[in-house]
């Protein structure tokens, strides 16, 4: 009984686990940068550091000197919960990443200024491990580790007409993957059919900005991101052999900035992100074995 247990168990917290993933997979990015994040993305007009690889590229033609821009966030849980039902207690402890990087280099084109760059964002990261203590003795029968990462590598290239205009483009490319393995902990042994890996392979799709520079005090920027999508391929043996393509949404913004005296910049976006293209396509899963 317990070893039957033991497998819908595992069964269904790895089905928890590739649902926790497909929650991620209708990807909405969160952002880049504390400084953005921080006024609430509301970036699109201000678009003056290296982080605009990802809110506006047309903004890059405002950097005069190469630049780099690093960010990284992590948070932890963990708590106890016990199954009276079914006898057995459950310690889950997870952890969340959201990283990004980039590197801008401008360069003169002319009196005007041509700005290329790349960027990674970690657009989601978590680690999830399952501890069960089926005869809740104190003693851990089963793990269960989950991981994930979905990444968003860019390539920009922006380009300043006269001192009004800037053009810009940020290439897109996601990948990333899902990892799991289920070991008894009593022998240090895999579980049968109990370990998998998938991998994310995404279509590229491109971010178009623009800014206009109405003298030294405003900015007005906007933005138009393609919706995309990407497929998961598993290995042979795992418990998908299909799966169907998921939908980055696509996304506009428009945003204006003044900067008030050398201490204060006042900034405000209206963006939309269109949510209702993120629908799978495609084969249905096959069933669990």
């Amino acid at each position: 009984m317990k070893k039957n247990f033991t497998l819908s168990m595992r069964a269904a917290f790895l089905a928890a686990g590739l649902a926790a993933g497909a929650t991620a997979q209708n990807l909405d990015f969160v952002g880049a940068g504390a400084r953005a994040l921080g006024i609430g993305g509301a970036f699109t007009g201000v678009a003056d550091d290296a982080t605009a690889i990802y809110w506006n590229p047309a903004g890059l033609t405002q950097l005069k000197k190469t630049e780099i821009s690093v960010m990284t966030s992590f948070v932890r849980t963990s708590y106890d919960f016990s199954q009276a039902t079914y006898d057995y207690e459950w310690v889950p402890d997870q952890s969340l990443n959201f990283d990004f990087g980039s590197f801008i280099v401008p360069m003169s084109a002319g009196t005007n200024n041509f700005v290329v760059g790349a960027g990674r964002m970690r657009a989601l990261g978590f680690t999830y491990i399952n501890q069960y203590d089926f005869d809740q003795d104190g003693s851990v029968d089963t793990e269960g580790f989950f991981k994930s990462s979905v990444y968003n590598t860019m390539l920009s290239a922006a380009y300043e007409f006269g001192k009004i205009f800037s053009l810009g483009f940020t290439g897109h490319l996601v990948d990333g993957g899902f990892r799991y393995k289920f070991t008894d902990m009593a022998s240090g042994d895999v579980l049968n059919d109990g370990e998998g890996r998938i991998k994310y392979s995404g279509k590229p799709f491109l971010t178009t900005g623009v800014l206009l520079k109405l003298g030294p005090p405003a900015r007005v920027g906007a933005f138009f991101r393609q919706n995309s999508s990407y497929t998961e391929e598993l290995d042979e043996g795992t418990v998908y052999v299909a799966a169907p393509p998921s939908v980055v949404p696509g996304a506009w913004g428009l945003g204006g900035s003044l900067r008030v005296g050398d201490n204060l910049t006042l900034s405000g976006d209206l963006s939309t992100t269109r949510n209702s293209k993120a629908v799978d396509e495609g084969t249905p899963r096959e069933e669990f074995d």
